[in-house]
């Protein structure tokens, strides 16, 4: 029921794993944490789904703790195709990010998504935080994240990636003093443009709950809630 995340245990340096809750094995649910526990494991999350609430007494009779709700919105482009006809709201040039772009981007994401659980979980520093998206971004212009970043400099972001027949808005940042002008919507529609190049017209993308501007900005742009998820953590 535990399987190691491994690309998180060797950026942290500290064994890190993910518990597949199945409802009908709730009772080895504690055998399981101890045995983790006993492998070396350092901290432990569950995520649930939004049919699956009735795990959450299960998890924090265990000590689990709320560490992330996240709400995924979908778009439909062929539906609703307004979002990409609209006109720019800002005159900055949107560029495609490249490697000498990752200094830059790494100084510009540094505590910019500071609602995400890696900002607000004990288990994680803030310095282990901003070095996490930090190495997310360098990772999304290398292809390896996201298949492309579009990039206004100094000002913003678009992470896109295509994951089978839909995409994915993996991150949309823009720089604090700059947000309310109009810039993620422009960078928005880039991305939404470039998914359909590509022949892709499914979007989603992830926000936190707590992100109250991130979710207004989806429902504006004609996205609509598809699902909920909730993590639950442990350090051990």
């Amino acid at each position: 029921m535990v399987r190691t995340l491994s690309w998180d245990s060797k950026f942290f340096q500290k064994k890190i794993g993910e518990i597949r809750f199945d409802r009908r094995k709730c009772h080895q649910l504690q055998g399981v944490v101890q045995n983790a526990q006993k492998k070396g494991f350092q901290y432990l999350i569950c995520k649930i789904r939004n049919h699956e609430t009735s795990a959450v007494k299960t998890l924090e009779s265990l000590n689990f703790y709320l560490s992330d709700i996240g709400i995924t919105w979908k778009l439909d482009i062929q539906k609703d195709p307004r979002m990409i006809h609209q006109p720019a709201a800002s005159e900055k040039t949107i560029r495609i990010a490249g490697v000498k772009d990752i200094p830059l981007l790494q100084k510009m994401i540094t505590s910019m998504f500071v609602t995400s659980r890696f900002y607000n979980d004990p288990f994680f520093t803030r310095s282990e935080a901003n070095k996490l998206y930090q190495k997310w971004i360098e990772n999304s212009v290398l292809g390896k994240a996201a298949d492309i970043v579009f990039f206004i400099p100094d000002t913003g972001f678009a992470c896109c990636k295509k994951i089978q027949r839909k995409g994915d808005i993996r991150l949309i940042g823009v720089k604090k003093q700059l947000r309310g002008k109009g810039i993620g919507t422009v960078l928005l529609r880039e991305a939404l443009q470039w998914f359909c190049k590509n022949k892709i017209y499914i979007i989603t993308a992830r926000t936190q709950l707590k992100n109250v501007p991130a979710l207004n900005f989806y429902r504006k742009a004609g996205f609509e809630v598809a699902e909920y998820d909730i993590i639950f953590s442990k350090i051990l």
